[in-house]
């Protein structure tokens, strides 16, 4: 197994065996922007350039804050989804009825 070498604060830190070093990843002490370095290498690079390293963890992603996003099963869609809106829609055309009727003197009493 190869050791792993990383830059903290100006000062190289190691040499660490893989799986301890998988470990300073997973808890986030070597970061994808950390300078990391192992035997073969030509130079220092950001840990996020070598393939594997940091996207090779076991760990799944993060979940985004909120949770995951509602799905239109039957949910509540409140007044300003598109059934909301049409319930509305339909009450503004029988009021729109309702004052048409007025101004012909359907019913009585009605003033114009």
């Amino acid at each position: 197994m190869a050791s792993w070498f990383y830059a903290s604060e100006g000062k190289q830190q190691g040499p660490y065996p893989e799986g301890q070093f998988r470990d300073l990843i997973a808890q986030g002490v070597v970061r994808a922007d950390t300078l990391v370095w192992s035997e073969g290498m030509a130079g220092w690079q950001k840990a996020a350039e070598i393939p594997g390293l940091i996207s090779g963890g076991g760990a799944p992603p993060i979940i985004p804050a909120g949770g995951p996003p509602m799905m239109g099963g039957g949910a509540y869609t409140g007044a300003g989804s598109a059934a909301g809106a049409s319930i509305w829609h339909l009450s503004g055309q029988m009021a729109q009825k309702t004052c048409t009727l007025k101004r012909k003197n359907v019913w009585p009493g009605a003033v114009m």
